[in-house]
């Protein structure tokens, strides 16, 4: 594969960018991997959620509202279904379970939204099923949704929010899906928008598979900035930065050239199948492989690293050095 080829998918924006090297190194293959039986029950658990769901909307909306696309394997099954979808679009069926988009090649992304649903303007917007809830009271605020069997209508409801912080993954794919649909001519006209059903119900009779709209160009999320320190960012300006910085990775190990990115230890270690590869990579003394209580994050990590602290025993040195500065200051 060349760097040029190289489609990322809408997951690979909020992973590890050393595991996204990884994938597209070609003199790496991918390790023989079970997954832990709790991430794995988790997997089974979201997947059958998901066709519940797809079930309800089906049966909700009828053959004449929503289509299906099938569950296909191997690059034949993907053509069809990206035929399919196409067709389906091209027809203004009003929702699409389980669409496959056309690869993005100039922007280098690859997807399949679990829902595609055209608005009233013309043109279509993303969603997904996430088996989480996206949404937490809040007085000041105001929730925007949409009913089942009315997805294209939306509703507003006072005093709730969505958990914007805590959801930035379900953000930034559905932002990947959006940009798939510009560059394919097919978003909706107007802002840039999507939504999840989640688990939650504003009601009390339990979960009510509530479409939850997610606003896609307002800036909600603080994050670093070099010249300001933070900075306010929308999903999508987040997910560009984020999409960006991973294709460059991606094609850089695609054509061979060196890492740009190096390994470093973390909490997405214990569900990846490259976790063996990279801990050999740091050896058994680095820091970030020993540490697994109150794990730093990866910016922090490399600010202990332009300090020279990389392994376990200098970091309690200077965990000990500061010990001994903070005593003899006071």
């Amino acid at each position: 594969m060349s760097g040029n080829s190289v489609v990322l998918s809408a997951y690979d924006a909020k992973r590890c960018a050393r595991r996204v090297h990884n994938d597209h190194e070609p003199t790496l293959s991918l390790p023989a991997w079970i997954p832990p039986v709790e991430l794995q029950a988790r997997l089974d658990s979201g997947v059958a959620f998901a066709r519940e769901v797809f079930g309800i909307i089906s049966a909700t909306l009828g053959a004449d509202r929503c289509v299906r696309i099938p569950e296909t394997q191997g690059y034949a099954g993907k053509e069809e279904a990206v035929r399919s979808t196409l067709a389906a679009m091209d027809a203004g069926v009003e929702v699409i379970l389980g669409g496959w988009l056309p690869d993005d090649q100039v922007g280098g992304r690859k997807g399949r939204p679990d829902i595609l649903m055209r608005v009233d303007a013309g043109g279509y917007v993303p969603g997904d099923v996430k088996q989480h809830g996206t949404i937490k009271a809040s007085k000041r605020t105001t929730l925007t949704y949409s009913r089942l069997g009315t997805p294209a209508q939306r509703c507003s409801v006072s005093g709730w929010t969505i958990r914007s912080a805590e959801r930035i993954d379900d953000y930034l794919q559905l932002a990947h899906y959006w940009r798939m649909l510009e560059a394919l001519g097919r978003a909706a006209p107007g802002p840039a928008t999507g939504f999840i059903i989640g688990t939650e119900s504003l009601d009390d009779a339990g979960p009510a598979h509530l479409l939850v709209w997610f606003d896609l160009e307002t800036a909600h999320f603080e994050t670093y900035s070099r010249s300001r320190g933070t900075a306010f960012r929308s999903a999508l300006a987040r997910y560009d930065h984020e999409h960006g910085f991973r294709l460059k990775v991606a094609r850089a190990a695609a054509s061979g050239e060196a890492p740009l990115v190096e390994p470093i230890g973390s909490a997405e270690c214990d569900a990846c199948p490259w976790a063996d590869h990279c801990f050999a990579l740091l050896g058994p003394e680095a820091a970030s492989v020993q540490v697994r209580a109150g794990r730093l994050d990866t910016r922090e990590w490399k600010a202990l690293a332009k300090l020279g602290v990389t392994t376990l025993g200098e970091m309690v040195k200077s965990c000990g050095s500061r010990a001994d500065q903070a005593a003899t200051s006071s």
